[in-house]
Order: C-alpha cells, then structure tokens, then sequence
C-alpha cells in the first residue's frame, strides 16, 4: 500500500544482507553506509537526499525501482563504496567527490553528475536511458560492457574527461527533438573490443564532438551524426592485419568527417604489412581536412606508408620506397645517393640496353646512406644503374 517512508538524517548502516526501503522518504545530511557484500536498494516510491550525502562503505547503495533525487548538494564515495543505477530513476543533481564506482545497468537517468578522477563510471547490462536534462561528466576511469544499448533523450550528454573504454557493440541511439544529444570526448575514447559501437543515424543521431584521443584497437566506430574536432584531437588506429573491423580498427561516417589533429598509427601481434597492402582507416560520404601530424611504425627500408584523402576514405598503403634520394650530373660526371639499413651491403651495376650489366661496387658495406659517383660518363649514349642491398 506504498510502504513505509524512511526519512534518514542520520546514518543507516547496512552491515550485512539486504536493506530495502520500497516506501520513499527524505532526508537532509544523511549517510547510507554498505559493509562488505552488503546492499541498501531503493526498491520503490520517492526518495529526497538533500544537503551533504554520504555513500560509504565497501558495499553497494543501488537505485532498483525508486526515483532518487539529489537535492544539489555534494555527494562522498567513503571506503571505496559502489552507487549502482539498475533500475527506476536518478534524478537532480549532485558534484560527487571521493573514491568508489558509479555503476549503470539500467533504469533512467536525468541528473547533472560530476564524476571526479577516483570515481569510475560503468556501464553495463541491458539498455539504459539517458533522459531529458541528464548530463554525466566523468573524469575518472570509465568502461562499457554487456549488451544494452544506451538510449539518449533530448538535451541529455555525456562527457567524457578521462580514459572510456568500450567492450562491447552496443549502440547510442537518439529518441529525437531539441536540442541533440552529444558524446563529448575531451580524454581518451577507447575501442578495446566488440566489432561495432555505433552512434545512430535515427533522429539526426547523437553528436560526437571529439576534443582528445579515439583509439581503435579493434572493431568499428560508427558515427551516424555530426562530427566536430576543437583542442587537440588524435585518432590512434591499431593494426593486427588487413581485415577492417576485426583486424584493425576503423571509422565510419554517416556525415561529413571532420580529419585533423594528430594520426598515429601502430602495429600488433607481430604484424608487418607488405608492398601494396592497403587500409581504410576511415570511410565517409565526404570528408574535410587533414592531419596536421602523423606518426606511422617503422618498416623494411625498401617500404614506406602513403596516406591518401580520397573521395570516400582516408587510406593509408604501402608503397616502394624512395630508395634512391638525389641525382646530377656535373662535368661527364654521373653522382646518384641512395638509402638503405645501417650496416647493409650493396651491389651497384650499370647498362647500356638494360639486358646486359657490369658491376661497378661490389659488397660494399655503408651505414644507411651511400654516395656513388661514377667519371667520366660522356661516352655513353645512354646509361643505367641499378643498387641491390644485401642485409
């Protein structure tokens, strides 16, 4: 018949099993304290907490059916406490400080939270709502895992200000209207696993407004709404292969890309790409910019990476590198400089019709660069050389 209201202005202390308050209730300073293994749940009706509200012990205070509203005061994690949203409603807001878990695994959420650097952010089991007026800032350690999908409502954000890394292929989607949703990534946005995370297209979809770091481990990172690039953003690709999506990371866009920033690119499991492979790194209906800095893994002197804005991709390929660096010919005299690995050997041998060569250096070491200058040339009509470098 609603339960009994419980108003705490005091201090609950739940040492062992289960504590769950279904009638609603307020309160003004309180502290709601967990022990080991312990639980306080909200299960049902209207909860208050107003003033300075203590979360405190190694158990869990968990939202699983009530609508909790922060009165506006700041909150403390203690002890390393866990605050879990599983279902209901989170509401008001709240400046949290301390060291603990914020945990999502379902319900609502339409409160302004500030997350600072000791406090993780967790996402994980079925879909959960992010709902009108619900803004999240985390600063601290964040990690989505497990199948449930995000649903955004209008005038609703996240902001990202620490490391968020993704586990799964769940999807952020837009249920429409005024002002658009948005992901702002001002730390590091991590795919670490999962083949897709994507923010749909549907209802103009979520904005992702990308200030720091995305890093593609592995899968696809789909962005279906506006894109934007502010501060000093950096898109970090990993390659394993030449699989997108399972054996390097990549970005698609459903909108214009925006490209800019810092591109670094590295290679794992043992992985070297070979002459003429090639990787999209980025797919896109159009795209704007480019990168003011990359930073490519080495590989084998004879190869080198060509990035490419495309039409439809930022690509990046192996090509035949440039080994011969600068030529002239000065006075009859032919003088040509080519690059290769330090403590290698050459071969260098020359032609008249490209069928039939002499050599001119034998087994001769150098130490990555190597001038030849072959006097007099005049006497041959036409003249061609040719250098093979030997480990």
């Amino acid at each position: 018949n609603g339960g009994m209201a419980f108003n705490n202005n005091g201090i609950i202390d739940v040492e062992s099993g289960l504590l769950a308050l279904g009638g609603g209730g307020t309160g003004n300073n309180g502290t709601f304290r967990a022990g080991a293994a312990a639980r306080l749940d909200w299960t049902a009706g209207s909860v208050f907490v107003n003033g300075n509200t203590t979360f405190d012990g190694p158990g869990t205070n968990r939202v699983s059916g009530a609508t909790l509203t922060l009165g506006g005061g700041p909150s403390t994690f203690t002890d390393m406490n866990n605050v879990e949203v599983a279902a209901g409603t989170l509401t008001g807001s709240s400046s949290l400080a301390g060291a603990g878990a914020f945990n999502w695994s379902g319900g609502n959420i339409s409160a302004a939270l500030s997350l600072p650097a000791g406090i993780s952010f967790n996402l994980s089991g079925a879909d959960k709502a992010l709902g009108a007026g619900g803004f999240i800032t985390s600063t601290g350690p964040g990690s989505w895992t497990g199948p449930g999908n995000l649903n955004t409502s209008a005038g609703s954000g996240l902001t990202n200000n620490g490391t968020f890394t993704v586990f799964n292929d769940a999807q952020v989607n837009f249920g429409g209207g005024a002002p658009q949703s948005v992901f702002v990534n001002n730390g590091a946005f991590v795919k670490a696993a999962g083949s897709n995370t994507s923010f749909t297209a549907g209802n103009g979809g979520v904005a992702f407004n990308n200030n720091g770091t995305v890093e593609l481990r592995t899968g696809t990172l789909a962005i279906n709404g506006s894109y934007a690039l502010a501060g000093s953003p950096q898109l970090k690709v990993v390659l394993g292969g030449g699989n997108p999506g399972s054996q390097f990371g990549q970005e698609t866009f459903a909108e214009t890309a925006s490209l800019g920033g810092i591109l670094s690119v590295s290679l794992t499991n043992g992985f070297l790409p070979t002459n003429s492979q090639s990787f999209a790194l980025a797919t896109y209906p159009a795209g704007t910019g480019k990168f003011a800095t990359t930073q490519f893994p080495a590989l084998p002197f004879q190869l080198q990476w060509k990035l490419s804005y495309t039409a439809n991709a930022l690509q990046l390929q192996v090509v035949p590198a440039n080994v011969f660096q600068t030529t002239s010919l000065t006075n009859g005299n032919f003088q040509f400089t080519f690059q290769g690995q330090a403590g290698s050997s050459c071969l260098i041998e020359a032609s008249t019709n490209l069928f039939d060569w002499s050599p001119l250096l034998t087994n001769a070491p150098f130490n990555g660069t190597l001038n030849y200058l072959e006097a007099p040339t005049s006497k041959f009509s036409n003249r061609f050389y040719r250098a093979t470098i030997f480990p």
